[in-house]
C-alpha cells in the first residue's frame, strides 16, 4: 500500500511540475502594452520642471509620469524616451515626441502636422 500511495503521489508530483512549466513558458509578460498616435512638437521648458531641445529624445504624455522611460515601437523600429512634459490634447495612449525621437520614424517632410497611427509602447 505504500508503495502505491508513494507512484500517486510522484505521478501527481510530477503533473503539477510539468504544468507549472507549460505555465511559466507560456505566459506573457506583465506589462501594460499601449497603443496609439505619435504627433511632434518642439520641447522646452517642460511640466516636468526640465528644459530640453529638438535634439533630446524626449517625450510628453497624456497623464505625467516624470523621468520614467518609455520604449516605443513603430513598423518594427523601437525607440527609448524620457518622460518631460505633459500633453493634456494627446488621448491616453497618444506619445507627443520631440523631432529628434518622432525623427526615428518618419523623415523630415513629416513634421509639423505629422501624425503616426498604431505605436505601442510601455514604461521600462
Amino acid at each position: 500500500m505504500t508503495s502505491r500511495v508513494t507512484f500517486y503521489h510522484l505521478r501527481l508530483i510530477f503533473g503539477v511540475v510539468l504544468l507549472s512549466l507549460f505555465m511559466t513558458s507560456h505566459a506573457s509578460p506583465l506589462v501594460r502594452r499601449n497603443t496609439g498616435d505619435a504627433t511632434n512638437y518642439t520641447p522646452g521648458l517642460g511640466s516636468c520642471g526640465q528644459t530640453n531641445t529638438e535634439a533630446d529624445m524626449v517625450v510628453a504624455v497624456h497623464t505625467p509620469q516624470c523621468g520614467k522611460q518609455i520604449s516605443a515601437t513603430y513598423q518594427g523600429k523601437t525607440i527609448k524616451v524620457k518622460v518631460v512634459d505633459t500633453c493634456p490634447a494627446c488621448a491616453e495612449g497618444d506619445l507627443d515626441l520631440s523631432p529628434a525621437a518622432f525623427g526615428q520614424w518618419a523623415d523630415a517632410s513629416a513634421y509639423g502636422p505629422g501624425r503616426l497611427h498604431g505605436v505601442q509602447w510601455n514604461y521600462v
